[in-house]
């Protein structure tokens, strides 16, 4: 618990840094392309009467590009990004709730169950992958991505020494299978967008196991 509240005063001090040099407007508009290329990449279509989660949404995550539909968004911070970032929160449909994905109760079962860049960030993954899996119908599906270690010397370093401030997890691809994997859900399709020097990043489709 101790290393997730400093890595979320440090998260609330990031984005205050990197906001403050944007353009509402403009960011926004970067952000909905940004997102628009991401979902090309991944081959998902979301159709217009169907539910959709959104978890660690941030300040503009991907359910920007869906405010039309029933959206359910949920981040511990999001109350601070309301309030400091108005301009980010134009009218529409989107359901925020300021939660953490541990502490969260999903009342809708959801079509699309989204969790970008925010899984490596939780304090408890086991119980926010429970609660992420909850969220989804029989045959939602789920699209969770994060950062993986590229070498097993760089998951043992920081595993154990909190280099990465912002990111309490810090796993490799065999243990995300595997937490998956307990939580019910099954690996569909997994996609590697970006290879850094300590970095992967993975982008995973996911559906619940088959209960035959």
């Amino acid at each position: 618990m101790i290393r997730w509240n400093i890595a979320q005063w440090f998260e609330k001090r990031w984005w205050k840094d990197y906001l403050s040099k944007q353009n509402a407007a403009e960011y926004i508009q970067w952000k909905e392309r940004y997102w628009h290329l991401f979902i090309q990449k991944i081959g998902i279509h979301v159709l217009p009467n169907q539910v959709i989660y959104d978890y660690g949404c941030g300040p503009a995550g991907i359910n920007i590009i869906y405010p039309e539909h029933a959206v359910y968004a949920v981040d511990p911070l999001i109350e601070d990004y309301q309030r400091d970032y108005p301009a980010l929160f134009p009218p529409s449909k989107i359901v925020y709730s300021n939660s953490t994905i541990e502490d969260f109760k999903p009342t809708v079962l959801g079509d699309w169950i989204f969790s970008i860049n925010c899984i490596n960030h939780v304090n408890d993954l086991e119980a926010a992958l429970a609660i992420i899996a909850q969220s989804g119908k029989e045959d939602a599906t789920y699209i969770i991505s994060t950062d993986l270690h590229s070498t097993g010397f760089f998951n043992f370093i920081l595993k154990y020494l909190p280099f990465d401030i912002l990111h309490p997890i810090q796993l490799n691809y065999e243990e995300y299978m595997e937490d998956f994997h307990a939580s019910g859900l099954v690996v569909e399709r997994s996609i590697k967008l970006k290879t850094k020097w300590m970095f992967e990043y993975w982008v995973f489709v996911l559906k619940k196991h088959s209960s035959n």
